[in-house]
């Protein structure tokens, strides 16, 4: 299902998010690398980092969708990545969801994605995500809900400092191909880019604001209703710890959609060493 209730899309969305967490300009050289390493200290080697993170989703219809449902969904999420202090990234992220919807309709999905970044070209970098998502589903409303979807999502980004304000962005493409039983596949491109700034209030304490556009360019879909685009807002405030462990709060809303409007409570950890 096109959109930001699809797996592919919340999974891209996430892996970018913690792609963006570990690229930064060297402001003396202009090379990329690992912000977590302190510009004038010694490379460490390679920084790892095991995270987790939850969503809360509250699924709002907009008038004029008939047939689709309302209700909230669980989602959650851990991985594991390894960032070089050169600036190579590399990681892998599991998410399950569970999505509940009026009139006893139930929907489960699980995603595996494997995710990779490198630096490019000066202050860009190159990143590379891709998975397969296996949904099934059960009640009287959902009878094609059911089925497997691939996934590939290559892009590029960069992030610039300017003090204790870090400026960031990305531009991707994301391409889908589902299959279920009851329907033939289905290929979407899409459209993604967002704009990042984060603010570190002091040594210890940070938040972050996200605006991003999302808009299919292309598809097949033989007949039936679908976001053609939306927009996606997130804030969160974050902490972070001597011993590498960090914590995050955060609100998101995904709004002008064809169909759905989207408010999530969300909120993750993640420890490295």
């Amino acid at each position: 299902m096109p959109g930001t209730q699809a797996a592919s899309s919340r999974t891209t969305n996430s892996s970018q998010r913690r792609m963006k967490g570990n690229a930064m300009v060297n402001a003396g050289g202009g090379s990329w690398k690992n912000p977590k390493v302190p510009l004038d200290a010694p490379a460490p080697g390679v920084v790892k980092t095991p995270y987790f993170d939850y969503n809360y989703v509250d699924i709002n219809i907009d008038a004029g969708a008939p047939g689709f449902l309302p209700g909230h969904q669980h989602v959650y999420a851990v991985g594991y990545e390894l960032a070089w202090d050169e600036g190579f990234m590399l990681g892998g992220t599991y998410e399950f969801g569970r999505r509940l919807l009026l009139g006893d309709n139930n929907f489960d999905s699980h995603t595996g994605a494997i995710y990779g970044a490198m630096p490019i070209h000066d202050i860009f970098y190159g990143f590379l995500i891709g998975g397969l998502s296996d949904g099934a589903q059960a009640g009287p409303n959902l009878p094609n809900a059911s089925g497997q979807e691939w996934f590939f999502n290559p892009g590029i980004g960069t992030a610039i400092p300017l003090g204790n304000l870090t400026l960031s962005a990305t531009a991707s493409y994301l391409y889908s191909d589902f299959h279920s039983s009851a329907i033939p596949d289905t290929e979407t491109g899409t459209f993604v880019a967002e704009l990042e700034a984060l603010y570190d209030i002091t040594d210890s304490l940070f938040v972050r604001s996200t605006v991003g556009y999302s808009a299919i360019t292309e598809n097949d879909f033989a007949a039936g209703t679908f976001d053609p685009s939306w927009w996606t807002t997130t804030t969160d405030i974050g902490i972070r710890l001597a011993n590498g462990v960090e914590a995050y709060a955060g609100y998101s809303h995904d709004f002008a959609h064809a169909i759905f409007d989207l408010h999530t409570i969300r909120f993750g950890a993640l420890f490295e060493y």
